[in-house]
């Protein structure tokens, strides 16, 4: 199985100004809020998200997903009172899918049990340094109830074990944009950058993230060895 198989949203982030374009057979491209910069990024460049600035898609995530993998890199320049990443939510603030740096400088995500009103969190031990890269990956795997897990810079930072029927899909939600960025509520964006976001609709290989890292230099779509021309410290 090659990396691009079962990709279902993979977005660069490598424009100079205007919409970010969905580089995957998908063609969901981002809607740019509020002029958006990008700027040189981990690979090219990357999305500019300072200033509530943010892109976002009317529909991505509306079906939901069952198993999925969620990739992307970070750099932020200050220390977090809670930044927003990646934002799909709901009446009320209830959260399918949310992802973002909390006041204690920790990696963080957000997601609701199928068919369940409640949300739970889940934080990361590495905590997300200042002026640096950090490359993060979250999948669940549906065919095992202990498989919610978050990398970070490769390395598995925690996997959940969950009991009973709990079941951590991304679910069907049509009530709010998806957003990269800031949360539905414009409250706590992102501050700085942004870059090589992707989505599969499942859970990726050791292999496979192993390759996404590259060393530390990133791999870009279509995730062809060597297209890395460029990386940023």
């Amino acid at each position: 199985m090659a990396l691009i198989d079962n990709i279902v949203a993979a977005w660069k982030l490598d424009e100079a100004s205007g919409n970010a374009v969905d580089s995957s057979w998908a063609g969901l491209t981002l809607t740019n809020n509020w002029t958006m910069p990008y700027a040189t990024g981990k690979l090219w460049n990357a999305a500019d998200t300072s200033n509530g600035k943010y892109l976002s898609h009317s529909t991505f995530l509306d079906a939901g997903l069952t198993a999925w993998t969620c990739s992307y890199w970070i750099k932020t320049t200050m220390s977090a009172t809670a930044w927003y990443i990646i934002d799909k939510t709901s009446t009320n603030h209830m959260y399918p899918f949310e992802t973002l740096i909390n006041a204690s400088n920790k990696a963080q995500v957000y997601i609701n049990p199928v068919n369940s009103s409640w949300q739970n969190a889940w934080t990361s031990d590495t905590s997300i340094n200042t002026w640096a890269w950090f490359h993060i990956i979250i999948s669940w795997d549906n065919s095992w109830r202990d498989s919610i897990k978050m990398y970070i810079n490769w390395t598995l930072d925690w996997s959940l074990t969950t009991s009973g029927n709990d079941s951590w899909a991304i679910w069907a939600n049509t009530l709010n944009d998806f957003r990269i960025g800031a949360r539905s509520d414009n409250n706590f964006p992102f501050t700085w950058q942004i870059d090589e976001v992707c989505f599969w609709s499942r859970v990726l290989t050791e292999a496979e993230r192993t390759s996404l890292y590259n060393w530390w230099t990133g791999l870009t779509y279509p995730f062809a060895s060597g297209n890395f021309f460029q990386f940023i410290m």
